[in-house]
């Protein structure tokens, strides 16, 4: 709310008003509204009259789009602000902000002065270029107020293809694939549509934008693999592995650091990384992981820059998951090596990516006593995360053990079961197991945890609609995937903004 302000001040007023703030008040006690005296003064705008409706009221909203056409040189559209529920339930209570909105156009992406939205439908009129086929309106240009924007189908498309071609800035990348994910999840925007935006993407170099289609993809991937059927799941990965590869090639960050990297150059690496080897990595990334992989576990202290921090968990998991008992033994023999607990949590983070036999003996190994109870937790998630195979795995080894897992932390800090809850449960995405699960814990109570159990049934029951609307879209077809896959194929890298 204080970056939105400034966006609406401008930084010149902003600073001025703060520095007045400061001086007027350094020997004494204030209240919110004096700060916003302060910036009312310094630049004659309503701050006072916008503020409060951001600051006494809870939650933000979600401006809708209900009309949109291109008349000549301008486009004319009406928009809708309500209360925004990630869930998507209907809370039935209407609700307004006084909601300062920055427009952004093919013509125009400066930073144009904020236009207001206080109540529940306004109707706006922006000026466009004469290039009408490339044009775009994005409601929210850099991010600049806490809202999630609903687009209709005509301007999604236009700002699919700006992403496309390269018009749109790295903030504004991100931002339209985190309100799309969030829409998606509450029930606005179809699973089918998100994914149609998301192709657009590829070939994507930068790691803010990355950092968000992460969470997209990653998150879709537990989401499909926690109850869709097998073959739209399958789809689902394939394109998944097309997509991040396609970035993977184009950032051409390599294997290695390289003096020329800037900081996020080293994250992108590591993300990628981390996707590249979630969605069954080719035979060229394995056979390279599988050769540093080999150097580290040799030597863990004397080659861990063969593995770097970076990238270690994920090339742990590519070769655990495409081996067996060799490379599970390489691993814990390094393990036995290493002496810094990070280093430690690297392994627990990895070693559940094997074979089902092997996924016991790492819980078993998790619960033995060898491995100190503030991290044994990490093992399991480790199981949990690896597969829906892990997932049930897990879920009925808390069932079984429960009595020694509990005895294990029970004079622990509850947070430690909060956590052994949430990874053997959260993955699920079923009403049937929800209630499995809620039944489960009605017997084996623990009181410390109520909240943590509460919040992952409602995650559960939340994400049970939302894989219930993504199957009742175009994304159980397999020519959907197949025309998704045709767009990632006919990636050509962009001049980006």
């Amino acid at each position: 709310m204080i970056r939105m302000a400034h966006a609406v001040l401008g930084h010149e007023a902003f600073r001025r008003g703060l520095v007045e703030y400061m001086k007027k008040h350094k020997y004494s006690n204030t209240v919110t509204t004096d700060l916003w005296t302060a910036w009312a003064q310094a630049s004659d705008k309503p701050v006072k009259e916008i503020m409060p409706s951001w600051t006494e009221q809870m939650g933000f909203p979600l401006i809708e789009v209900k009309s949109f056409t291109i008349a000549g040189s301008s486009a004319k559209f009406s928009l809708r602000q309500s209360w925004f529920l990630a869930s998507g339930e209907d809370h039935g209570e209407t609700r307004t902000w006084k909601t300062p909105l920055f427009f952004g156009t093919l013509k125009e992406q400066s930073q144009r002065p904020a236009v207001m939205i206080e109540e529940a439908t306004k109707d706006f009129e922006v000026p466009l270029s004469s290039d009408v086929n490339s044009e775009f309106v994005l409601i929210n240009l850099g991010a600049q107020t806490p809202i999630r924007v609903l687009y209709n189908s005509e301007m999604q498309s236009r700002l699919a293809k700006a992403v496309r071609s390269g018009n749109l800035s790295v903030v504004d990348r991100a931002t339209l694939v985190m309100d799309g994910y969030a829409l998606a999840k509450a029930g606005k925007l179809g699973t089918d549509e998100l994914m149609r935006l998301i192709s657009g993407y590829a070939g994507e170099r930068d790691y803010i934008v990355w950092d968000a289609l992460s969470q997209v993809l990653l998150g879709l991937q537990r989401l499909l693999m926690g109850g869709a059927p097998q073959e739209v799941y399958n789809r689902y990965v394939l394109f998944a592995k097309e997509f991040a590869w396609k970035s993977w090639e184009a950032s051409k960050l390599g294997w290695e650091s390289s003096p020329s990297d800037g900081h996020t150059d080293g994250l992108l690496r590591g993300l990628l990384m981390k996707v590249v080897s979630r969605f069954d990595p080719n035979a060229a990334f394995l056979e390279e992981a599988r050769r540093r992989f080999a150097r580290y576990t040799e030597d863990p202290l004397a080659n861990s820059t063969d593995l770097p921090d970076e990238y270690r968990v994920p090339v742990f998991q590519a070769v655990l998951r495409d081996g067996g008992r060799s490379e599970r033994d390489q691993l814990m023999a390094a393990y036995r090596k290493l002496t810094t607990n990070i280093d430690q949590k690297q392994v627990f983070q990895s070693i559940g990516f094997t074979g089902l036999e092997l996924k016991k003996e790492s819980l078993t190994w998790a619960v033995s006593g060898e491995v100190k109870i503030q991290d044994f937790f990490y093992i399991m998630a480790s199981v949990s995360a690896s597969s829906k195979a892990g997932l049930d795995m897990m879920w009925q080894y808390l069932q079984s053990n429960f009595d020694h897992i509990h005895g294990m932390v029970k004079n622990a800090s509850p947070s430690i079961m909060d956590a052994v809850i949430t990874h053997s449960t959260a993955g699920y995405c079923s009403s049937e197991k929800a209630a499995e699960i809620e039944k489960f814990f009605e017997v084996h109570t623990l009181p410390l945890n109520k909240r943590t159990i509460s919040q992952v049934l409602e995650d559960i029951r939340t994400n049970a609609k939302f894989l219930e609307r993504t199957l009742s879209t175009d994304a159980v077809k397999a020519a959907f995937w197949d025309g998704l896959m045709t767009e990632v194929a006919s990636f050509v890298p962009p001049v980006r903004t």
